[in-house]
This record gives structure tokens, sequence and C-alpha cells, in this order.
């Protein structure tokens, strides 16, 4: 975060990327997201966030919150209360997006349970934002075309993916990419996510596949 504080770099919440995206003005430009809502993010994320004045966007699993994620790996974590919740969305560094109501990988489900995910996990952050959400994360980042139409048709305007690489202006609004950061990123990596080397690598990767 202090890096990209000192870079320069506009950080901008999940909510404004449609309409930069629209007018062209994405480059120099970066989208903080975090998945699930683990309750670290209050304890650890949100104080250095607001000592950098950084603003990023939370997707929530919304029929867990202030309970316990098991991810693939078997370990429990906390998720973010609604007192937490509340305190962060307050700061105006951080807004809330739907992650579904489950956390279901959708491709598993029927066309009628994706519905089901989508309304009810949008219903949730719009009570607790105070209007309809507009972006959506699939959970872990698996969609296919049917489920991004519909994404599209319950009224959102973008949704985002884990596939790596930069925005371009030619991109599919509802096949967002994303760029994952976590205890494997290297430093060097992570310096080469904020430019635009980055897509000249995912380029060279997808023909070397």
């Amino acid at each position: 975060m202090e890096y990209i504080a000192k870079q320069g770099l506009r950080a901008v919440f999940a909510s404004d990327v449609p309409q930069l995206f629209k007018r062209g003005d994405m480059r120099g430009t970066v989208c903080i997201t975090f998945d699930d809502g683990f309750a670290s993010l209050y304890t650890h994320a949100f104080p250095i966030l607001k000592k950098y004045d950084i603003r990023v966007t939370v997707f929530l699993i919304t029929g867990r919150m202030g309970g316990l994620f098991t991810n693939s790996e078997g370990f429990n974590f906390d998720l973010l209360g609604l007192q937490q919740i509340s305190e962060m969305k307050n700061s105006g560094l951080i807004e809330f997006m739907p992650h579904s109501h489950t956390h279901s990988i959708l491709t598993s489900l029927s066309l009628a349970d994706v519905k089901q995910e989508l309304e009810n996990s949008r219903g949730v952050i719009q009570d607790l934002i105070g209007r309809t959400p507009e972006i959506f994360a699939y959970p872990k980042g698996k969609f296919t075309a049917d489920i991004a139409r519909m994404t599209r048709e319950e009224g959102f305007l973008a949704a985002f993916s884990i596939r790596p690489g930069l925005v371009q202006n030619d991109e599919d609004l509802f096949a967002l990419p994303r760029n994952a950061v976590d205890s494997a990123t290297t430093w060097s990596w992570f310096r080469i996510m904020l430019t635009d080397s980055l897509n000249v690598y995912t380029r060279l990767r997808s023909l070397v596949r």
C-alpha cells in the first residue's frame, strides 16, 4: 500500500470501474479487492488502508457475515460482523459488494439457483450500503456465458473473474481480470502487476499453453 501511494496510483472502488472504462480513463488506476470478507481485514488491513488513504472493495459472502468460513484447505476463518462492516463503510475507504450468498461455485448450480444467489446477495448488500450494488465477484472466479448473461440481466454493471491481466479497452465487463496478491507473490512480481509488462507476460503465457 505504501508503494501504491508513493507511485501516485489512483485507487478506485470496483463500482467506479464501469464509468472509468467507458471514458477510457483506466491508466494509472488500481482497483484493490478482497474476497469473502475475513475479519482480519478489520484488524490487519483496515489500519494500513487508513494510514495511506487507499480505497478498496470487499466482496462479501452475504449469508455468512459474522460467522466462519472454511477454505478449500480446511482452515476456518472468522468473517466480518455487522459492526465492523459499518465502521469500515463509514470510513469512506471501504465499499462492500456481493460475492454470492453461500459461496457456492456457480458453475455447479442450476441457473435458477444462480439467480437466487445473485438476488439474495444483492439484497443483503443493498440493505448494508443503502443503494443497489452494481458489481459482482464470481466465487472462485468461475462462471459461464449463461452466468455472465444472468448477472447482467440482474442489473449488475460488471463482474470480476480471477483471470490475470490488466483491464483492456475491449474488455468484457462481465469477465474482468484480477491479479492475486498472496504469500507467494514476490516483490518484483507485485511491481510488474502494476505495469503494462503484465499484459506482455500473460500473452506469452497463453501462447506457451
